[in-house]
């Protein structure tokens, strides 16, 4: 008996909310078209834009805080002529600003970023966050339109959709400027992702959509580095899925791996590609930030990725620095407990994943982001954990959940009608959400606001501590900052930050005897760090150790020759001295990295038009207090 396909059916719309199976509908993975886009999608579009927007409008009244200030607000490459963007590709992320940490960031798509944003607002933070604002209503939109592809179904892509852009883990990338780099490199790597999805059902367009998918893979890749994630997506999801052709749906998996392998080969070679530019540029592909034993790694893993999967289930108790304790001695808490609750979720994904194809790929979208930041030897000692980690996995995570709604108003004994069931249930969650992301949003306001509460959630961390001290230290209150930096150091011995701190406090409290000994363990503990040798020649010029005060300059300037007053406070000393030729040479070694600098340039007049005194008042360090 042959029956007439409707309507429906003839254009691959899933109005029902099917499962990714053959028997319950079209899925992508056999190529069927896509939703054709309507006013309702319209609609449910810039309802979810609207959504972000209400939850995120109060941060453009916010500051700069954090890394926005030496990499936005003291960034001499934001600055530069559109004429030497080049050289954002020819070198690292953090190469020119922190020249001495380990090189592990090559991002030259968020340095032109950053510039297009300065030619646009200046240094106003307002227009900074309303480029964050609208990147995460645009990978919002893209969170849509995957879920509008894999489930054919608009409601339950408007779910996922409203989840991923109301969580609360989005608030780091949201109302923290240089956050926004999480929806700079996840736009085009869901663009990228979208346009594959395209090529398994275009035809002769196939190779116009491969090609859009890898330029924008490329881009991903030269935003950030976790985009690497996207070519295990790519061949998860052709294994999950088949090949898009109905007769080839069953196929073995030896067979169905390499198909997977080679549907996701030019995604490979744009990899290939991109490491080895990277390698070239920094080096090597990694560095490593923290020294610490592979068996150490293995037992705090579990810790690590059970700590973010509780911040994508349970998103409370959100800061920019949690404790983060690494795992020597493994115990109940720290390492059986995280075991057993990771295998816990493990065998429901996997018992899920039996019955659904969309729920196996969901799945593998939430743990194959998360597994680069493994490697803890690559992220700073003791910081580990970051909402911000978690921006690619929750994509998955929302799909998940979209999913687990509508199952669950679907197979629940409700008295109301299914889809009822699963709009309350979607709006109640996405409503916690939304409180949630506006309550901790508040705390970005400013660095004072945010160093007091990541304190006061984490007192265990030595980088929430640090940053309360600077915060006391920048206002004045020198004496409450160095007493924060020794409860630091006696927990953390070799935390070499607080032991600088520790030493400028002391110095800008006019004691610079008491500042050489933190300021020295400082040096012995990161001797490649030029701001210390910096505080250590102040500190000697007042103590009238001139010769030891200049060996110290010069040794910072070898580090950092175009840092802001290094040049100018070694010219003070050497105009103390008496030498005045020298001290002109670096007055414009000065100006010659730093024209704007009026100071340095009638310190050039007065050596040129009058003999310098025998003995000048201490110069102070242009590049500011605390951490430079």
């Amino acid at each position: 008996m042959n029956v007439r396909p409707s309507q429906t059916a003839r254009e691959g719309i899933h109005l029902t909310h099917g499962e990714g199976h053959p028997a319950e509908g079209p899925h992508p993975g056999l190529g069927v078209r896509s939703l054709p886009w309507s006013r309702v999608d319209t609609l449910l579009a810039g309802f979810e834009t609207l959504l972000v927007v209400l939850v995120y409008a109060q941060t453009l009244r916010f500051e700069f805080v954090l890394d926005d200030i030496p990499l936005i607000l003291k960034n001499p490459l934001v600055l530069i002529p559109w004429r030497t963007i080049p050289r954002f590709f020819t070198e690292g992320y953090f190469d020119r600003i922190f020249p001495d940490s380990p090189a592990n960031d090559y991002r030259p798509l968020l340095s032109v970023w950053l510039l297009v944003n300065q030619r646009l607002w200046g240094f106003s933070p307002a227009g900074w966050h309303l480029t964050a604002i609208l990147l995460l209503a645009l990978v919002t939109l893209g969170v849509y339109a995957l879920g509008r592809r894999l489930f054919q179904d608009r409601r339950q892509a408007a779910i996922a959709g409203a989840l991923f852009a109301l969580h609360p883990v989005h608030v780091e990338c949201a109302a923290w400027v240089i956050g926004m780099n999480e929806s700079l490199m996840a736009a085009p790597f869901l663009a990228s992702f979208l346009a594959y999805l395209k090529v398994r059902g275009a035809g002769k367009y196939a190779k116009l959509w491969l090609a859009l998918s890898l330029v924008g893979y490329a881009l991903a890749l030269l935003a950030k580095e976790e985009a690497i994630a996207l070519p295990v997506l790519i061949a998860g999801f052709a294994l999950v899925y088949g090949p898009p052709v109905e007769g080839r749906s069953r196929e073995g998996s030896a067979a169905r791996l390499g198909a997977a392998l080679a549907g996701s080969a030019p995604y490979w070679v744009i990899t290939a590609a991109y490491l080895t530019v990277r390698f070239a540029v920094l080096h090597g592909l990694t560095h490593p930030a923290t020294s610490m034993p592979f068996r150490a790694i293995a037992m705090t893993a579990p810790l690590a990725l059970w700590r973010h999967l509780r911040l994508l289930l349970w998103p409370s108790g959100l800061t920019i620095f949690y404790e983060s304790q690494y795992v020597t001695a493994p115990g109940a808490v720290n390492f059986l407990l995280p075991a057993v609750a990771l295998l816990a979720v493990l065998a429901c994904l996997v018992a899920w994943g039996r019955h659904s194809r969309d729920a196996r790929f969901a799945a593998i979208w939430v743990v194959v982001p998360l597994l680069p930041f493994l490697d803890l030897r690559v992220l700073p000692e003791g910081d580990f954990i970051h909402d911000r980690f978690l921006y690619l996995p929750s994509i998955g995570f929302a799909l998940l959940l979209a999913m687990g709604v509508g199952a669950a108003a679907r197979h629940g004994r409700f008295r109301l009608r299914p889809i009822v069931v699963e709009l309350l249930a979607a709006v109640t969650l996405a409503s916690a959400y939304g409180a949630f992301s506006f309550y901790y949003s508040r705390f970005w306001v400013n660095n004072a606001v945010l160093s007091v509460h990541a304190a006061t959630l984490s007192p265990g961390s030595d980088f929430a501590l640090d940053g309360l001290a600077h915060e006391y230290a920048i206002r004045g209150q020198c004496a409450t900052a160095a007493s924060i930096y020794r409860t630091v150091i006696a927990r953390s011995p070799r935390y070499w930050l607080a032991h600088y701190n520790l030493g400028v406090c002391e110095f800008e409290m006019g004691r610079p005897q008491q500042a050489l000994e933190p300021l020295g363990r400082a040096a012995e503990i990161a001797p490649g760090e030029p701001a210390v040798y910096v505080y250590i020649g102040l500190a000697q010029y007042q103590l009238g150790h001139l010769a030891v005060a200049e060996t110290a300059l010069r040794r910072a300037i070898e580090f950092r020759p175009e840092a802001t007053g290094y040049h100018y406070t070694l010219g003070l000393i050497l105009k103390a001295e008496g030498r005045t030729h020298e001290a002109l040479a670096e007055f414009r070694d000065e100006l010659a990295h730093h024209p704007e600098d009026a100071e340095t340039a009638r310190q050039i007049v007065q050596l040129l038009t009058r003999p310098p005194r025998a003995r000048q008042r201490s110069p102070q360090n242009k590049s500011g207090k605390g951490i430079p």
